[in-house]
């Protein structure tokens, strides 16, 4: 979903060569070496927290932690300034991966493993009928993913999703929307694997998990979704939910390959393999980006304002609002602005692309951005991560709580 830098690729690669295949995967009939397997994400923006992985490979925090979604075995309610996240399951771990939900946090281990902390009210944790909430890493090994690994994590609102060496996909946590796929609406506290619908057969390079509703790109370069989609988010044509992964090929998709995927919070973006973009669903804030406020259920094209005849090498999807890196690694978002989480208080119209180098991003080349529910962060080249928009619980990490309307630097980073 996000891009990453070259050595941070080549290392995900020299460790995925290093794993067991476990063969007891449903979707063992795939080849991992020919998988197209993702960049990790090593920036996450959950709704009012935040994570990042430095270059040596730990992990630190900020923002919100009333359910213990930073990991620093404290319920604090704010953390203003990054913290190193070393107890539990992460004590001595190097960490590959990283993502956020509303109120909990993922990551992947160098091992393969998936350990959680944070809200376990409905789950999301993985961690087999415990719901009691963590503020220390605890591994997930329950269910599917016990003695498996996984090379992708990613979070929704209160769910979460894996993808395993062999390509197969693990959901878990809520499911009423049917967001886990396994063709019920109940939730699920044991990881299992999702090998309904169009996931009977094939495996999966990415996965995307929305507020309620999650998608894939399959190895074939084909896309997956299911889960709620009462404002067309899935973009199979229409507003009726799925309990089971759907193939969605409609619309400017159709005849296309797909690169990447990501769930927002009521709309999803793709990026084709020419590096054009896709988005559909909900758009009352302007957040497709196709100069409309119009909620639209058919994969759409979004080629004006700052996009025009640019190619995009990735995008994510915040809850209302959504930010794309151009090949020439210039970020562009669009969609709310209301706390100003897309980076500029002058933007006339939220619902055209806009080029964002304000503040601490002007003339830098951006890698990596991620948008939450009000504020939004992007990395730098060389390592320096800035966020900006809502700050009410130091989820901006500049050991403040103001607002900031212009990207501001995260403390410690690089």
């Amino acid at each position: 979903m996000r891009f990453a830098t070259k050595w941070i690729w080549v290392f995900s690669l020299v460790f995925l060569a290093s794993l067991v295949i476990d063969v007891s995967d449903p979707m063992a009939s795939a080849s991992l070496t020919k998988t197209k397997l993702a960049p990790p994400i090593r920036l996450a923006v959950g709704t009012a927290h935040t994570c990042a992985i430095k270059a040596n490979n730990k992990l630190s925090c900020w923002g919100a932690n009333t359910s213990g979604q930073i990991g620093d075995g404290t319920v604090l309610s704010r953390r203003t300034r990054p913290v190193v996240i070393k107890s539990g399951a992460l004590q001595n771990r190097a960490v590959i991966a990283v993502t956020a939900g509303f109120a909990h946090t993922c990551a992947l281990t160098d091992q393969g493993r998936v350990v959680c902390w944070g809200d376990n009210s409905q789950g999301q944790l993985g961690l087999d009928g415990d719901v009691t909430s963590r503020n220390v890493p605890t591994k997930a090994t329950r269910g599917a993913l016990r003695g498996r690994v996984a090379v992708a994590i990613d979070a929704g609102a209160n769910h979460t999703c894996a993808i395993t060496a062999r390509g197969g996909v693990i959901c878990w946590g809520a499911n009423e929307y049917g967001q886990l796929g396994d063709g019920s609406l109940s939730n699920s506290f044991t990881p299992q694997f999702v090998n309904t619908g169009a996931l009977t057969t094939g495996s999966v390079a990415t996965i995307s998990a929305g507020e309620h509703h999650t998608c894939v790109v399959k190895t074939n370069s084909s896309l997956v979704c299911w889960g709620a989609n009462n404002f067309g988010q899935l973009g199979d044509g229409s507003v009726i939910g799925r309990l089971r992964p759907t193939s969605i090929g409609g619309g400017s998709l159709a005849g296309q390959l797909v690169a990447s995927v990501t769930a927002g919070g009521f709309h999803t973006c793709a990026v084709l393999n020419g590096g054009s973009l896709s988005c559909w669903g909900a758009n009352e804030d302007g957040q497709l980006g196709n100069g409309t406020m119009e909620t639209t259920t058919r994969p759409t094209q979004i080629a004006n304002g700052a996009l025009t005849n640019k190619q995009i090498i990735s995008v994510n999807a915040g809850r209302y609002h959504t930010c794309a890196i151009t090949l020439s690694y210039s970020l562009v978002c669009w969609g709310s602005n209301n706390f100003v989480q897309l980076g500029n208080a002058g933007i006339d119209d939220p619902s055209i692309p806009t080029v964002i180098r304000t503040g601490v991003l002007a003339g830098r080349q951006i890698t990596e951005v991620g948008g939450g529910e009000w504020h939004s962060c992007a990395r730098n080249s060389e390592g320096g991560i800035a966020c900006w928009g809502a700050n009410f619980d130091g989820n901006n990490g500049d050991g403040t709580t103001i607002d900031h309307e212009v990207p501001v630097g995260v403390l410690a980073f690089p």
